[in-house]
């Protein structure tokens, strides 16, 4: 996991706009995973996060999505950046008949 550049200078930008002042603790945001696709938050800080289904060392790893706990910053998130996705790895229901 590393720090990604580019979301740490957004949630600088973002902190620094509210008058919040910039800790450790808020930078954590911009930890990403190795591999992971960065999914943008445009109504908050913590961005949302994907990593693709994979075999590990372990055994298979499944599809990850994470996101933000907040309604107001998870539901246009899901609905902008995660349904797409989905939608590329679910075929589409056959209708019956």
């Amino acid at each position: 996991m590393a720090p990604d550049a580019g979301l740490e200078k957004l949630i600088t930008d973002q902190i620094q706009k509210r008058g919040i002042r910039l800790t450790d603790r808020i930078l954590r945001q911009a930890m990403v995973p190795d591999g992971a696709q960065v999914l943008p938050n445009e109504n908050g800080t913590a961005p949302g996060l994907y990593l693709a289904a994979r075999e590990t060392a372990s055994g298979h790893s499944p599809h990850l999505f994470l996101l933000p706990g907040p309604p107001r910053e998870l539901r246009p998130m899901f609905a902008k950046f995660v349904l797409p996705i989905l939608q590329t790895l679910v075929r589409p229901a056959r209708p019956f008949g």
